[in-house]
């Protein structure tokens, strides 16, 4: 195979660089298992230097226009050398090429999982194991095909580095599908991460029960065909997180500024600027200790400050995420509109009835969320 491997298309916005490889292998972890058959040693693969060109910020450039590379949409980190790392859920990898075959050289802390799209058909998924490998898509026919890579897992299972494709003898990276045009931000906790969602009732969590790209914020992005960045971390609150009344513990907005939540790697908010954020806190505020209340209301305010100060121009639409959370959020939502912010709106979705592992949202829970989701952001955004 010969290597195509290419620093990410900024999203939606700004610098796309191509054609480089290097940079650190990832640390060793815990092994996963069942990774796609086809794996071999990444060493092996050429690198490359790099090349950079600026593709315009309203994303509207004429396909031609752009050089061939590979897009990330979601938060993640590029190091020195070239490898993009990322760990937070949904983000995506986006690609086009010739060829009747690709890889992916990867490497992970842990055993991150990834779901693996080729011109929208879902092929195994990527369970990655320790170190640096390359996974192999196999079945394709000669042709041009568009390549999707949306990470299942989140944060905590383990950070992964993109380093390259791997394409066959005579195969070539073209440039990479479009940006949609519309952009949504969504921020939560484990119901926002898809945890459990593919287990059983009465099943416990596991890395494989988790699937980022069937939770209901994904459904909505699609259904919207909007991108969309997920920042989300299970058991995670406003202002005090799941079973914890500590308030100086970490809760969702202390990682609100990272590309990268375990090691502090800052991200940059105008690679992706979104039309709507959306937010889902408060059910870990309250689920183990009852309504957390006015600290809890003044978390939430300056959280929505802080938000706004990064997008001056998003709608914030807050998720009634628990019965014992309405009436704060509707104080929060008040707040800001009485201080001359009137993009915001308290919105309440439905379908939150299956229960996949942990009493969590099952696939087809999410499925109903996510429609309930993309009907009330239609009616805001009059998409």
């Amino acid at each position: 195979m010969a290597f195509a491997s290419a620093l990410p298309f900024v999203a939606i916005a700004s610098l796309s660089l191509l054609a480089c490889g290097g940079g650190d292998d990832a640390a060793d972890g815990a092994d996963g298992g069942g990774a796609i058959d086809g794996a071999i040693d990444g060493s092996s693969l050429d690198g490359g230097g790099t090349d950079g060109t600026v593709v315009p910020p309203d994303g509207g450039a004429d396909a031609a226009q752009v050089p061939p590379g590979v897009r990330f949409v979601g938060r993640y980190d590029t190091l020195d050398g070239g490898a993009t790392r990322f760990e937070w859920p949904g983000v995506s990898l986006h690609a086009r090429f010739t060829g009747s075959g690709v890889g992916l050289d990867l490497g992970d802390t842990g055993k991150s999982e990834l779901a693996v799209f080729v011109d929208g058909i879902e092929h195994p998924k990527i369970v990655a194991t320790a170190g640096r490998k390359t996974y192999a898509v196999a079945g394709l026919d000669a042709g041009t095909h568009d390549l999707l890579v949306w990470r299942r897992s989140e944060s905590f299972i383990g950070l992964t580095q993109f380093y390259g494709l791997a394409l066959d003898d005579g195969g070539a990276l073209l440039s990479p599908p479009a940006p949609l045009a519309r952009r949504i931000e969504i921020i939560g906790d484990s119901l926002t991460c898809g945890y459990g969602n593919e287990g059983a009732p009465g099943c416990n969590f596991t890395s494989g029960t988790e699937n980022n790209y069937l939770a209901y914020g994904s459904v909505a992005a699609r259904l919207l065909n909007a991108e969309l960045s997920t920042v989300a971390w299970s058991g995670l609150g406003m202002y005090r997180n799941y079973n914890d009344v500590d308030a100086a513990a970490k809760p969702l907005p202390f990682y609100y500024d990272d590309a990268l939540p375990t090691n502090g790697a800052k991200w940059d908010f105008s690679k992706f600027v979104p039309d709507v954020v959306v937010i889902n806190l408060g059910t870990n505020d309250s689920s183990t200790h009852g309504d957390p209340g006015q600290p809890f209301v003044d978390a939430y305010i300056a959280f929505v400050k802080r938000v706004r100060a990064k997008y001056p121009n998003a709608f914030i639409a807050c998720i009634d995420a628990s019965s014992s959370v309405t009436a704060d959020i509707a104080k929060v939502v008040v707040a800001i509109k009485g201080g001359g912010d009137s993009k915001i709106e308290a919105i309440a979705i439905t379908g939150q009835n299956g229960q996949g592992c942990d009493g969590h949202p099952n696939v087809a829970s999410d499925q109903a969320m996510g429609q309930s989701l993309a009907g009330e952001l239609r009616r805001i955004m009059g998409w």
